[in-house]
């Protein structure tokens, strides 16, 4: 098929990591459909977020070989710029493809690094924001990222960057950012392949008891702080439980949410599991009648997806791409500001019965699948990437 689109991805996380979720997702399962079309490489951070210690047995700083890609494990440190400069310098790229938006290293110096490089080898230069110019998003840590954002756009930093935006909302955030003259195009997150078997019954109900699980980092934009709230303002006693599954991302907003879970005073019990590995993420969904994820923003949103699959209906703010769960019977789309809301499904979770509760576990699954198996979703992402970039006219915008 001649020369394949060379493709150098750059992200602050990647597999085997799985803390940050939805972007390490959202890389991978880029990674692995369009592999067999480009020539990728990969440059990311050699242990996961949150964490001190590397991957076990990853060989940082050097160029490693996989099956169908290369990627390069970045150490901490000074160095780490030398390396990225050399990795973006060193070869000719059609496209650089950075994940991110705020983080100096993994999504600036790129950025920085790629333009600084004469016409003729020039790359095009590709940021997918991963939804951190939501308006939920863009609230934390809103002084800092106010700032950087006015910063950028009067030295134009992303002047000739085309902007990766995975769905019409998130077109319209990044044109309320940088103006209408910003170049967006809009591809789709490839979503992970339908491999979980349908619900086969085994998740007993009984009205006036549920399992829920809040499954995300604990952090301000993920809303466990809501999910306590509109716990206590429900008719949630003996017989529910809430699981919290993620790492803790904010040590003083976990305070706060342990100060709410207190003033429950044991009507449900709360247990904080902390993260998972990624290969238990569907047998641990399957052990829950709902998931709770009342977050302030997702452009995506992946374990909504596996919580599907798993045949665990949603209860979800409105702000995510997922606003038809309802009209499906796989779950509720509420607005964030309505606590009433919340709390009536929340009652409606707990009283509802066996039958029931199988016919809308059934209806989460089917949707997540049909969902989850679209090739045409795939096009445009591919045209994105494998498109050859023409160098003498990068910077002509």
């Amino acid at each position: 098929m001649g020369v394949k689109p060379r493709v150098l991805v750059v992200s602050p996380w990647y597999a085997p990591g799985f803390k940050a979720g939805g972007v390490v997702r959202a890389v991978q399962n880029m990674v692995e459909a369009l592999a067999g079309e480009l020539d990728i490489s990969i440059v990311t951070s050699d242990r996961d977020l949150l964490d001190s210690a590397a991957y076990p047995g990853v060989d940082a700083d050097r160029w490693l070989e996989r099956d169908s890609y290369r990627i390069l494990y970045l150490s901490p440190g000074g160095g780490a710029y030398r390396t990225m400069a050399r990795a973006i310098r060193g070869e000719r790229w059609d496209t650089v493809h950075v994940n991110g938006v705020f983080d100096p290293l993994y999504n600036l110096w790129p950025v920085l690094v790629a333009r600084a490089q004469r016409p003729s080898r020039r790359p095009r230069v590709v940021v997918q924001v991963h939804g951190m110019f939501g308006a939920g998003a863009l609230r934390i840590k809103a002084p800092k990222k106010r700032s950087f954002l006015a910063a950028a756009r009067a030295l134009q930093f992303y002047r000739g960057v085309t902007w990766h935006a995975s769905t019409a909302q998130e077109a319209s955030e990044i044109h309320d950012v940088f103006g209408p003259r910003a170049l967006v195009e809009e591809a789709a997150n490839v979503p992970d392949r339908p491999r979980a078997d349908p619900p086969d019954g085994a998740r007993g109900k009984r009205a006036g008891e549920a399992r829920f699980c809040f499954f995300s980092r604990v952090s301000p934009k993920k809303g466990l702080l809501e999910a306590l709230r509109f716990l206590a303002r429900s008719s949630a006693g003996p017989g529910v439980i809430l699981d919290i599954i993620g790492p803790v991302d904010d040590a003083a907003y976990w305070q706060s949410c342990e100060r709410e879970i207190a003033r429950l005073g044991g009507r449900v019990a709360v247990t904080a599991r902390g993260a998972i590995e990624p290969h238990e993420v569907n047998a641990t969904l399957s052990a829950y009648h709902f998931m709770l994820l009342p977050t302030h923003h997702e452009n995506f949103g992946y374990v909504i997806l596996e919580a599907l699959l798993a045949g665990c209906p949603v209860v979800l703010s409105d702000q995510t791409p997922w606003r038809d769960l309802a009209d499906r019977s796989a779950g509720w789309v509420i607005p964030l500001a309505d606590e009433a809301r919340f709390a009536r499904a929340i009652d409606e979770c707990i009283q509802m019965d066996g039958a029931e509760y199988q016919r809308r576990s059934a209806a989460a699954h089917r949707y997540a699948v049909e969902a989850a198996s679209n090739p045409a979703a795939l096009a445009p992402l591919r045209a994105l990437l494998g498109a050859r970039a023409d160098r003498s006219m990068i910077d002509a915008r």
